[in-house]
């Protein structure tokens, strides 16, 4: 699962028997990297800064090929100046659409009759939702907003294995970690891998045009905004269920709030 700015929860938190001693990742890099690697299938995800977000990354697109799809490309992005796209063109422009292709995959593009929201704290906005069915059982659900998307990627553990941000899925969440899914598949995706094209020019270079933040950890939050963010956090999770989901949730949410904004704490408790 991915949302926000954006935070990952990787394949076997959503197997593991204590989910909280699984962390939940916090992206904030902004480029082009991989979500799921490997020999069959590829998807990618685009990070940048949005007003949204304030200056953090988030969700821009989502890019599926490889072998599995034939060679084709399936590209979501949102909904404002974005587009979903099928070997670069334009398809599923208007809601409800469906691309069906007999034996091989079914991709639809819907509202909000069908629930798939996938972040609660997006809830009094319009729902618009892509839902994909695509070979080896790969099911994406990505709730396209105005200026970035939210995603579920849903799979069994590929044979020859997988990495990316979502992480090995191998059933040992121990290998998942942030430093080590980065130091197994570095950077950003290359230019000769990537399913995206070109950075696009109104962006700036990786984001510019609003200032990315970079790199952050809650060491760097000032310790009266950290108070602040965390007495905002345990109200907005107070209010929504009396509980803090996990300490992974909670410190996601004080992150959010530090370095995005108050209307963070909302949203991320409900996620």
């Amino acid at each position: 699962v991915l949302w926000g700015d954006p935070h990952v929860s990787v394949f076997d938190r959503s197997v593991a028997v204590d989910k909280s001693s699984v962390p939940i990742l916090g992206m904030y890099q902004s480029g082009d990297f991989w979500l799921v690697k490997s020999q069959d299938v590829s998807i990618q995800g685009r990070y940048g800064p949005t007003r949204w977000t304030g200056g953090l990354s988030a969700l821009l697109s989502l890019a599926v090929g490889g072998p599995f799809l034939r060679g084709h490309t399936l590209v979501i992005e949102p909904m404002e100046k974005g587009k979903i796209t099928w070997d670069g063109k334009e398809v599923l422009q208007a809601m409800p659409s469906e691309l069906f292709i007999n034996g091989f995959l079914n991709v639809t593009f819907h509202g909000e009759e069908d629930n798939h929201l996938i972040d609660p704290g997006q809830g009094h906005l319009p729902l618009r939702t892509v839902t994909a069915q695509l070979p080896k059982l790969v099911d994406l659900t990505v709730n396209r907003w105005s200026r970035h998307i939210d995603a579920i990627i849903k799979m069994r553990p590929l044979p020859g294995g997988q990495d990316g941000h979502c992480g090995t899925f191998d059933h040992d969440p121990s290998d998942d970690t942030q430093d080590q899914i980065n130091a197994r598949i570095g950077g950003e995706v290359s230019a000769a891998e990537t399913l995206f094209g070109a950075w696009p020019e109104a962006l700036g270079p990786h984001g510019a045009g609003i200032e990315s933040m970079g790199e952050k950890t809650l060491s760097d939050c000032q310790p009266k905004l950290r108070q602040e963010a965390e007495r905002r956090c345990k109200a907005a999770h107070k209010a929504l269920s009396g509980v803090i989901s996990s300490k992974e949730v909670f410190e996601a949410c004080v992150f959010d709030v530090c370095f995005g904004g108050k209307e963070f704490a909302a949203e991320d408790a409900a996620t």
